[in-house]
């Protein structure tokens, strides 16, 4: 016998990474549901936060949820511009995000049926914002995240 939780907090990222795919302004870019590759010049990795599962009915339960998707952006460059730059990619990254979950922008909110919906309350955090090399050349590294709330209806089988 094998036992299900109730909830979407494990299928989420692999969900959502597919969406993201297939969202034509990113492509091109990496996106892992696993460690971040902080060895591409820029990505988005999308994990689990948390989610809270309430029974609402005999075998019906709601699930509330977050995940965090992080930008990683490396620009070539020192100082103030390779700032602004990397900063900018990183926010371009985490609007393109939030536009595949949102109706308003032609995105799907619920993330290929996975969820009832997905978008609001956002949460945006700075992750880094540091100097680095790409080769031997000067480079700014900056990565920023997003927290994208999520609710779904789970029916619980006996």
């Amino acid at each position: 016998m094998s036992a299900t939780l109730p909830t979407r907090l494990f299928t989420m990222p692999a969900a959502l990474r597919d969406l993201l795919l297939a969202w034509t302004p990113l492509a091109e870019v990496d996106i892992a549901t696993g460690p971040r590759r902080t060895e591409a010049l820029e990505g988005l990795a999308v994990a689990a936060d948390e989610s809270t599962s309430e029974a609402m009915h005999f075998d019906l339960l709601t699930d509330a949820g977050t995940l965090r998707v992080v930008a990683d952006a490396t620009v070539q460059g020192t100082g103030e511009e390779a700032i602004e730059a990397a900063r900018a990619r990183a926010s371009e990254l985490l609007a393109e995000t939030i536009a595949a979950v949102s109706q308003a922008a032609g995105g799907d909110p619920t993330v290929d049926d996975s969820v009832s919906w997905s978008g609001p309350p956002y949460r945006f955090r700075e992750e880094a914002n540091e100097a680095t090399l790409i080769g031997s050349t000067g480079a700014h590294y900056y990565a920023a995240s997003v927290t994208i709330s999520y609710g779904a209806r789970i029916v619980q089988e006996a």
